[in-house]
């Protein structure tokens, strides 16, 4: 859904279908902060190490079903191998550019108390970033519509 200062981000608590030409029809659940997780995110408990993953449609996991998507693997992974609760919060979004990363950690994620920040970095990326304002606390659209 449309957001002014992101561009976009996920409809909080969506459920419905998502089709893809690689894996066809997939069922996408989304959490009250429009995250495709299975979690809602509040404070941080103590005993918690928590990651922010940040990246666009490959992060979100737009060609497999949530199970698969990769930081869910790596959360399953990591659940029982340390001392702490490890929590991944998946906030990935279709289309999104190293900019939008920038601002979601700027305007939300910082909120999120992470530990440690991972960003879904592919090859893409180096040519699809939207700049952003000097000041860097939003997209610059006229920069966009000059590029």
């Amino acid at each position: 859904m449309e957001d002014p200062v992101l561009g976009h981000v996920g409809r909080p608590n969506y459920v419905g279908w998502f089709e893809t030409p690689e894996i066809g029809r997939i069922q996408v659940e989304q959490n009250a902060q429009g995250f495709r997780d299975h979690v809602d995110y509040g404070p941080k408990r103590p005993e918690a190490f928590r990651i922010l993953g940040l990246g666009d449609s490959f992060t979100w996991g737009d060609a497999c079903p949530y199970e698969d998507s990769y930081l869910r693997v790596a959360e399953k992974t990591l659940q029982g191998k340390t001392p702490e609760s490890v929590e991944i919060v998946k906030a990935g979004f279709q289309a999104y550019t190293t900019g939008q990363e920038l601002l979601f950690l700027k305007t939300r994620g910082r909120a999120l108390q992470p530990d440690l920040i991972t960003i879904g970095f592919l090859a893409n990326d180096l040519i699809s970033a939207y700049p952003l304002t000097e000041d860097g606390t939003a997209l610059d659209e006229t920069r966009l519509l000059s590029a």
